[in-house]
C-alpha cells in the first residue's frame, strides 16, 4: 500500500511506522515513529519533489528523551546537510536515536489548483460533521480550486463544481464553467419547493455528479450522498436545515413522508440513480409544478417500509405512466379553455370595433342634423315668394340657427372623444383583468401563446385610435366648409 509523502520519511528512516495522517484544504499532516536513520541527504532531495513546488512544508523531528525539536522547511541541498547534521549530533549524543518525525505540508491554491496528497484522509476530513457543516465545506473548497491534483489518481473524473485527477504535464488545468441549466433549476426548485436554510443553497445534484467515479475511496460515497441530498432538496415540499447542521424533509404525496439526515455517513445510495433520473425527467420540460405532484404522489408510494432513502424499483416508469395520464385527462379541459379564451378574445375585438363605430355614428348623426337644417331653409326660402326687404335665402334668423346647430355639433364632438376615450381605457382594463384572471391554470407561455403575445389587442386599440382620429378629422373639415360657405353666403346677400 503507497503511503502519501511516505518516501520522504523512509529516505530519514526505513524502518519508521505510521501514527496518523490528516488533510484539509489547508495542510496536509503525517506523524510517524523512527529509531534508525539515513544520512542520504540527496535521496532526501530527491523525495522532497512529490511536494508540489507551489506548497510548502515543515518536516520536525522531535526526539523521545527530550521536548526540543529541529526541523527542515527548505529544499536547499544546504539546509537538507544542516538538518542530517542536527540528527547525527543527536545520535552521538544519546548512542542511538529515536522519536517522533512529523510532516506538515502548507496547502497553497493556485490557478483554481490544489493539491491532494491522501484521498482517503481528505475524504474523512470532507465527511466530519453535520450535513450542513460538509455541503459548507465542499462549496468553500470549491471556491478555492476547481482542479484538485492527487498521484493517486491515473485519469480525470469531474464534475461541474470540481475535478479530480492527476498531475497534469502542462498548465493547461480544466475550468468549471457553470452549466447553462444550473440558474434555471434553482429557479425552478424556488417555486415549486420550500427550503429553509441559513447557508447556501444554490446547488444541483450535477455539483456532486461526477463522469467517472473515483474507484476504491471514500470520497466516491460522500459526493455520492450529496447529490442524493441535492435531489431531495428539489423533489420534497419543505426542506429545512436547522442550526444544528441536520436537513429535515417532508414530502407531501398520497401520504406524509418525513426525513430526517443528522449524519451524511448515514444516507443510503442504493436509491440514488432512481433519484437523479427522477429528478431529471422532472426539471427538464413541462410545468414543474405539475410534474412535481405526481413525482411526491409516486416516492410516497414507492417509499419502502415509509423509508424515503430505499425505494422500490420501477419509479420513474410509474411516474412517465402516470403524467400520460395526466396530460390525456387534462387535454380535453386545456382545449375547452383555450376556445373559451380565444371566443372571449373575439368579443374583446368585436368591442373595440363599436368604440370605433361609435364616434362615427355620432359623426354621422351631427352632420346629418347640420344638412338637413340647411336643406330645409334652401326648400323654404326656395318656395316662398321672395320681398324685396329680404332677398336673401340666408336671413339673419337662418344663420343664427345655423351657428347654434353648429355650435351643438362641437359639443357633440367633444362629447363623443371623451366617451370614446372613457370606453377605450375601460377595454383596456377588462382586457388586462380577464388575461390575470387565468394565470393560475395556464403557463405564461400558454397565455402569450393564445392572446397572440398582445398583437390583436395591440390592433385593435391601434384601430380605435385611428378611427377616431380620422373622425374627428373629417368633423372639424366638414364644419369648418359648410360654415365657411355658408358665412360667405351671408356677407355677400348684404
Amino acid at each position: 500500500m503507497m503511503i502519501p509523502l511516505g518516501n520522504i520519511i523512509y529516505s530519514i528512516s526505513p524502518g519508521a511506522t505510521l501514527k496518523s495522517a490528516t488533510e484539509s484544504t489547508e495542510d496536509y499532516t503525517t506523524a510517524y515513529n523512527c529509531s534508525a536513520f539515513n544520512t542520504n541527504s540527496e535521496a532526501l532531495a530527491e523525495v522532497l519533489k512529490e511536494i508540489n513546488s507551489r506548497d510548502s512544508f515543515t518536516l520536525a523531528f522531535t526526539p523521545r528523551s527530550s521536548e526540543t525539536s529541529f526541523s527542515l522547511s527548505s529544499r536547499d541541498p544546504g539546509k537538507i546537510e544542516e538538518f542530517y547534521q542536527n540528527l547525527k549530533i543527536w545520535n552521538d549524543a544519546f548512542g542511538s536515536l529515536s522519536g517522533s518525525l512529523k510532516l506538515r505540508v502548507g496547502k497553497v491554491a493556485q490557478r483554481k489548483t490544489l493539491s491532494i496528497y491522501s484521498l482517503s484522509a481528505f475524504a474523512d476530513y470532507l465527511c466530519k460533521g453535520s450535513p450542513a457543516e460538509v455541503i459548507g465545506k465542499v462549496f468553500n473548497l470549491a471556491k478555492t480550486a476547481y482542479y484538485l491534483e492527487s498521484s493517486e489518481l491515473n485519469q480525470l473524473t469531474k464534475s461541474s463544481l470540481l475535478c479530480f485527477g492527476p498531475k497534469l504535464a502542462t498548465d493547461n488545468y480544466p475550468t468549471n464553467p457553470e452549466p447553462s441549466y444550473k440558474s434555471k433549476h434553482i429557479e425552478l426548485r424556488s417555486k415549486a419547493c420550500s427550503v429553509y436554510a441559513n447557508i447556501n443553497t444554490n446547488f444541483i445534484p450535477s455539483d456532486f455528479v461526477f463522469d467517472k467515479s473515483i474507484l476504491g475511496h471514500p470520497l466516491s460515497e460522500t459526493f455520492d450522498r450529496l447529490s442524493l441530498i441535492c435531489c431531495l432538496m428539489a423533489l420534497s415540499d419543505i426542506t429545512k436545515i436547522d442550526s444544528s447542521g441536520e436537513i429535515a424533509y417532508t414530502v407531501k404525496g398520497y401520504t406524509t413522508e418525513k426525513l430526517s439526515v443528522t449524519n451524511l455517513s448515514d444516507v443510503d445510495t442504493s436509491s440514488i440513480h432512481q433519484y437523479l433520473a427522477v429528478y431529471q425527467w422532472a426539471y427538464t420540460e413541462g410545468n414543474i409544478i405539475d410534474k412535481l405532484g405526481i413525482c411526491r404522489n409516486l416516492l410516497t408510494i414507492h417509499a419502502t417500509d415509509g423509508k424515503l432513502l430505499k425505494l422500490k424499483e420501477g419509479l420513474l416508469e410509474s411516474i412517465t405512466s402516470n403524467h400520460s395520464i395526466y396530460l390525456k385527462d387534462n387535454l380535453k379541459q386545456y382545449i375547452d379553455l383555450k376556445n373559451k379564451l380565444s371566443e372571449q378574445i373575439q368579443k374583446g375585438s368585436e368591442k373595440a370595433s363599436d368604440i370605433a363605430k361609435n364616434i362615427t355614428n355620432y359623426l354621422r348623426t351631427s352632420i346629418f342634423s347640420l344638412t338637413s337644417f340647411l336643406f330645409s331653409a334652401f326648400l323654404v326660402r326656395t318656395l316662398a315668394k321672395p320681398t324685396a326687404a329680404e332677398p336673401s335665402i340666408i336671413t339673419p334668423s337662418v344663420y343664427w340657427l345655423f351657428l347654434l346647430i353648429a355650435g351643438i355639433s362641437l359639443a357633440i364632438l367633444a362629447y363623443a372623444l371623451a366617451e370614446t376615450n372613457a370606453e377605450k381605457i375601460r377595454y383596456i382594463k377588462s382586457y388586462k383583468a380577464f388575461k390575470s384572471r387565468y394565470t393560475d391554470l395556464l403557463s405564461k407561455e400558454d397565455i402569450s401563446f393564445i392572446f397572440n403575445n398582445d398583437k390583436d389587442f395591440n390592433r385593435d386599440i391601434n384601430y380605435i385610435k385611428r378611427t377616431r382620429k380620422k373622425s374627428v378629422i373629417l368633423w372639424l373639415c366638414i364644419l369648418t366648409i359648410t360654415t365657411s360657405i355658408v358665412t360667405v353666403m351671408r356677407i355677400n346677400c348684404l
